[in-house]
């Protein structure tokens, strides 16, 4: 049994360590707007073969007296383009053949009375329906390591999971059950897909229906883990309205969604805040040549004047071109100790949900705050942050929004 986990552990791992790699390394996992709860939802349903491993059953019957019918039926959710979970029902029947089980057939299925037949002309074997319900982890392998694509044909999709399985037939008909598999789909269009299914399902040995006597099984306490096999062609549907996933770009903003007299004022803003840019660093560089002193006594910082500080759609990170605002306020804090420093966050309402807007509001204020401590040295206690998400909408224009606004307050 700890063999099994530790193979799941290093699969799991291997996976998540590679995804790591490839997003950093190469840019092929990048952030994706969050859909609804009720889109990327599928049915996934099909048939095929099944087959039971376990002791030496390869040496009781040949492949084709051991195979049988099987079938799956899942219902499940795709979180991300890599990442969904499914819940699964898997089932059908089985043959098992044992050395010592019940009850006893000849070579062609019928039943017979040990006392008249020559042992050698005897076949153990027992027959029952199985059913396992597991719970899967989905990895979408194609979209992992080649990128996320829509309208990709085919996808390699890996699985683990766990779960029960239960046979009626069997002489204690519950046990564990671990799963691990390869899902292979083939897309037909956007809410329908074939898929071919390959997997392998840990039981324990009493799913065998057998009374061993051999002393390479263990004892019935301490049991033996077998595997049934099962090869599935199936179908995956569809649920829910939306099947795809968006991309989020900070670079590109999406032309068919807004009308070109906007377009003109946000670039007109754009190339405005670029000159403003310009400006303060000129000054900045000018303002080197002397003493914080000096700089000071000149300064145009105002109390209680808002000092926006702008960012880039779903990004906390500050811009370089900003950062002379925040080295203006901190030099101004150093020369008038009496003041303190108020930073509030906010986030456009157009992009994310409320909630996400709340912490990337909080993150974006705590930037500038632990700018203003661990490179300028301002104490602490006198900064206060934080952040309201898009509950307030301090500028008329959307993308405006992205912003935190300092304020220079007194102490009192």
């Amino acid at each position: 049994m700890k063999k099994v986990y530790l193979i799941i552990f290093i699969f799991l791992s291997s996976l998540y360590l590679g995804s790591q790699e490839v997003a950093q390394e190469e840019n092929l996992n990048p952030q994706y707007v969050y859909n609804k709860f009720w889109d990327n939802w599928f049915f996934n349903f099909g048939g095929g073969g099944s087959m039971y491993f376990g002791g030496k059953q390869h040496k009781e019957a040949n492949f084709f007296e051991r195979l049988t019918w099987g079938a799956t039926l899942n219902v499940g959710k795709w979180f991300s383009p890599i990442i969904g979970a499914r819940l699964t029902f898997q089932g059908g029947k089985k043959h098992v053949y044992n050395v010592d089980g019940i009850p006893v057939y000849d070579k062609d299925g019928n039943p017979i009375d040990l006392n008249t037949l020559d042992p050698s002309k005897i076949r153990h074997r027992s027959r029952g329906h199985y059913l396992t319900v597991h719970a899967d982890a989905l990895f979408n392998l194609s979209n992992l390591f080649y990128g996320y694509k829509d309208d990709r044909f085919y996808n390699l999709i890996s699985y683990a999971g766990a779960g029960i399985g239960t046979d009626r037939n069997a002489i204690d008909n519950n046990s564990p059950v671990i799963v691990l598999g390869l899902l292979n789909t083939f897309r037909i269009n956007e809410k329908l897909a074939i898929s071919f299914e390959v997997s392998a399902q840990a039981v324990q040995s009493k799913f065998n229906d057998a009374k061993y006597k051999r002393k390479w099984v263990k004892s019935y306490k301490k049991q033996d883990w077998d595997e049934i096999g099962s090869v599935n062609l199936g179908l995956i549907i569809g649920l829910g309205c939306k099947q795809k996933f968006e991309k989020v770009n900070c670079d590109e903003v999406p032309l068919n969604n807004i009308d070109q007299d906007l377009l003109s004022q946000l670039s007109e803003k754009v190339d405005s805040l670029t000159q403003e840019n310009k400006n303060l660093q000129k000054n900045y560089d000018e303002a080197k040549k002397y003493s914080p002193k000096t700089i000071y006594k000149k300064q145009t910082i105002v109390k209680n004047n808002p000092y926006p500080v702008q960012f880039d759609i779903n990004s906390s990170s500050i811009n370089s071109k900003q950062e002379a605002i925040i080295y203006n306020i901190a030099e101004f804090l150093k020369e008038n100790e009496s003041y303190n420093v108020e930073i509030i966050g906010f986030a456009d309402k157009k992009t994310g949900s409320k909630k996400y807007n709340e912490v990337l509001s909080l993150k974006r204020s705590k930037a500038i705050e632990n700018k203003l401590i661990n490179e300028y040295g301002i104490s602490p206690e006198r900064i206060f942050s934080s952040g309201k998400g898009d509950s307030m909408q301090p500028y008329p224009k959307n993308d405006w929004n992205r912003v935190v606004i300092i304020t220079v307050i007194d102490s009192n």
